[in-house]
Formats: structure tokens, sequence, C-alpha cells
């Protein structure tokens, strides 16, 4: 018995010093001190099955983890949190390498655990993930790589831009190698699978004007060839013949508006560079000449789908934006100018129910007048670019639809004389065009086809003109 009982206390002493001498071994596995932290990592692995209970590894650690929480595994593999650590940027004193290598030391004692016990299946990579602490170093981590990538990407640009063929060439081997224009095709197409954060607006505005200096650099440059072959890979047939195919009132579209955007903006991106053509010619001539006034029909037909043009239901916000951003890349794709005024004079006419009225009241209006009251800037900046074709056709159709080319007439000269620069190029372009054929409109105020709403439209119509030019009451041509 006592035999027994003295076994019993030695096994009992055995396991304790062997649970006090693991755990210290344990707490230095990600010591910096020690140089052969890969050995420590093996005995670690191999030392656990002899441990009371006899677990395996995995088995062992998420006992480990249920007991202690993530934060014992930040605590033994990170040094106790890698942002616990001060980084270059947080030190006050004068620059130190000895600082920063220690820093670096520790970067990679956690990267050599973490490798280490997710590939032999100790550790799995959500419980990485999965610390409280975690969403805001994340987030920083994100910041910071990100910021690193747009300093990176404009200092290329700087370079092609400002320096030599040759001193290009000596950074072939470290920045212009297959990773940098893979990367450059990553944060102009899938931004967010990089770590951008694409719900902040600063982002949404500044990232493409890092980007598109950086794709003409690159489309004048000896590089061409390997950026848009990494652009290819990202913007697909399918994925352009998807935006040609949107159904703006179908539930799926809504559930898919980022995708969409995203898709909208690099094309958007790739062809101010004067890179989009390229990459869509190589695929189809004929496709990528098309590709502008499908856009457009898409959006034209897609806000009054169907034969039933009645009770259309009115679109959603940030619908009505994609929408907007389709038209606004077909016209820039393409000179349309002509075949919008002719979409914008047509007569069907539709319906769609008033805004927060619970009874079957309906608004009435034309298929063009509302498109135009749905996209009325996009249009107008359009239609302001090609004056010379625009009114012209406009003042032809006076007389067929007066009210219609009242509307747009009227919706051009207010949109250009809210901006100065804009009301002293194009608005007084436009005055001079409309004084030019003012004859064409002489219906709406004599003759059995005027009204006092077409006499009243006159005036109004002058009175714009007059008030973004009023140089023109002196001008014996008028």
């Amino acid at each position: 018995m006592l035999r027994d009982a003295s076994q019993g206390a030695f096994h009992l002493m055995k396991s304790c010093a062997s649970l006090i001498w693991f755990y210290g071994f344990w707490n230095n596995v990600a010591d910096l001190r020690h140089e052969c932290r890969h050995k420590c990592m093996e005995l670690f692995y191999e030392f656990i099955p002899l441990l009371p209970g006899k677990k395996s590894p995995p088995q062992w650690l998420d006992g480990m983890l249920k007991d202690h929480g993530i934060g014992f595994l930040i605590s033994r593999c990170e040094g106790g949190g890698l942002l616990s650590q001060s980084t270059l940027r947080d030190l006050t004193g004068p620059f130190s390498v000895r600082a920063t290598l220690q820093w670096m030391d520790l970067l990679l004692a956690a990267l050599d655990c973490y490798n280490t016990f997710i590939s032999l299946h100790i550790i799995k990579p959500h419980h990485m993930l999965s610390s409280k602490e975690n969403p805001r170093e994340v987030d920083q981590y994100n910041f910071s790589k990100c910021t690193i990538i747009v300093r990176l990407l404009e200092f290329a640009t700087m370079i092609l831009v400002k320096g030599d063929q040759e001193f290009g060439k000596l950074l072939e081997q470290d920045i212009f190698v297959s990773a940098f224009f893979e990367l450059t095709a990553l944060v102009v197409c899938e931004p967010s699978t990089v770590g951008f954060n694409m719900a902040d607006v600063e982002v949404m505005k500044n990232l493409p004007e890092v980007c598109v200096p950086l794709l003409k650099a690159l489309l004048a440059s000896p590089y061409r060839d390997c950026i848009q072959s990494s652009l290819q890979g990202k913007i697909s047939r399918k994925s352009v013949e998807e935006l040609c195919a949107v159904d703006l009132y179908h539930s799926s579209t809504m559930c898919h508006h980022d995708q969409m955007e995203m898709v909208l903006s690099s094309c958007k991106q790739i062809h101010k560079a004067d890179f989009l053509s390229s990459i869509l010619h190589s695929q189809d001539v004929t496709y990528a000449r098309s590709l502008g006034p499908r856009l457009l029909m898409t959006v034209y037909k897609g806000i009054a789908p169907g034969e039933d043009r009645k009770a259309l239901p009115s679109l959603d916000i940030n619908t009505k934006r994609l929408a907007d951003d389709l038209l606004q890349l077909a016209f820039s794709l393409n000179q349309q100018s002509e075949q919008l005024v002719d979409l914008l004079l047509n007569t069907i006419m539709l319906s769609v129910p008033i805004s927060g009225s619970h009874s079957h009241n309906f608004l009435s209006f034309s298929h063009g007048e509302y498109f135009y009251s749905l996209f009325q800037m996009t249009i107008n900046t359009e239609l302001l670019k090609h004056l010379d074709l625009t009114v012209p056709r406009l003042m032809k159709a006076s007389s067929q639809n007066p009210s219609m080319v009242s509307v747009l007439l009227n919706g051009m000269l207010d949109h250009s004389f809210r901006e100065r620069s804009v009301r002293k190029t194009q608005g007084k372009k436009l005055v001079e065009e409309v004084l030019r054929r003012w004859k064409s409109l002489q219906s709406w105020w004599e003759g059995d086809s005027s009204t006092p709403e077409s006499k009243t439209a006159t005036l109004l119509l002058l009175s714009k003109l007059l008030q973004i030019d009023s140089s023109v009451c002196s001008d014996i041509n008028h």
C-alpha cells in the first residue's frame, strides 16, 4: 500500500514537473532569443502527447483556447500582440536600425509560429481572426498596407513620367515585375480584395486619381503589354455583358450592386487612360464599338421594361445611381448625341405612381421625359458637349414636340448657368446656336399651333438666353 502510494505520488510529481517544464518551454517558443525557433516548435509538437491526458496537439490547443480565450494564442505566438510593439512611426527618438530589426524579428517570430502551427494543423486559420482586438488590427493593417500600395503606385508613376528609360530598367527586377502589374490591375478592378475600404467616400474619390495617371504612364512605356495582359484578366467579356444585360427592377440587381459598381469604376478608369478600347479590341473590334450604344439602350429600355408601360415601379436610389453610372460609361465610350436626342423626343407614354400617395394616383409622361427626369445632369452634360449636333436636331423638332424641346433647351441653359466656366464656354455657344436658328421656334408664338403655354415657354427661353449672354441684345446679327 505504501509502495502504491509512493508510486502515485511519484507519477503526480512527474506530471507536475512535466507541466511546469512544458509551460516554461511554451512561453519561450516565440522568444526572439531562441535562434533555433523551428526546432523548439518541433519539440513542442512532439511533447504535447506526453502531457497528462495524452491529447493531440489540436485537441490540447482547443482546450487552452476554451479556458484562456484567444488572448492565450496572441500572448504566446505574438509576444502579447504585434500592436503592443512600437513601430518606427510610434518611436519618438531618432531612427534606430536596432529598433527596426527588433520589430522585424518580432514579426518574423509571429509568422514562423503561425506558419508552422497552421501547417501542422494545430491552429486553424480562423483562430487568427477570432480575437476581440482583431477588427481594429485588421483595419489598421489594411490601412497601412493600402497606404504603402498607394505610395508605391505614385512612386512608379513618378519614375515613368519623370525618369529616363535607363533609370526605369534599373527598377525592372525590383518594381516593374509581373506581381506589380497584377497588383495594379487588382487595385483598379478589385480594390476591396486588396484591402481598400470602398465604403469610404474619400477612397472611392481619390483612388482613381492615383490609378489613372499610372495607367496612362504605363500605356506610354515599354510595359504596355504587361499591364494590358493583367487588366484583360480582370475585365472579361462576361463582366461587360452583365452590364449590358442588367435588369434595373430585378431583385438580383440589388444584390450585385457593389460588384457592378466595381466593374463600372474599373471600366471608367481604364477608359480615361485610353486603355479600354485596346483591351476590348483585342477581343472583338465591332464588339467594342457597339458597347456604348448597347449600354445607352440598356438604361433607356430598362427604366420602362416590357410592353405594359403603365404603373411602373419607382427606381430605388442605389439602382438609379447604378443606371446613371452605366449611362456615363456609355457616353464616354461613344459619341451618341444624335441618338440621345431621338430617344429624348420619344413620345410613347408611361405612368408611374405618385411618391407618398396611398391611392392609385399616377403621373403620366413620355418615355423621353421620364428618361430625362431620372438622369438630367448626365444627359445635359452630354448634350452640351456636342451642341453643333444636338441643337439643330432639337430646333428641327420644335414644331412636332414643342413641350419636350422646351424642357430640354431650358434644362441645358440651367445646367450651363450654374458654373461660371461652363457658362462662359458651352453656355455662350448654346446661346449662339439657339439664336442662329431662332426662326425654327416661330410656331411657338405665331400661327394656329401657338398656345398660351408655348408663348410663355418662348419668353422663358429668351430670358434664360439673355441671362447667360446679355450681349446678344446689341448684336445686329441676331
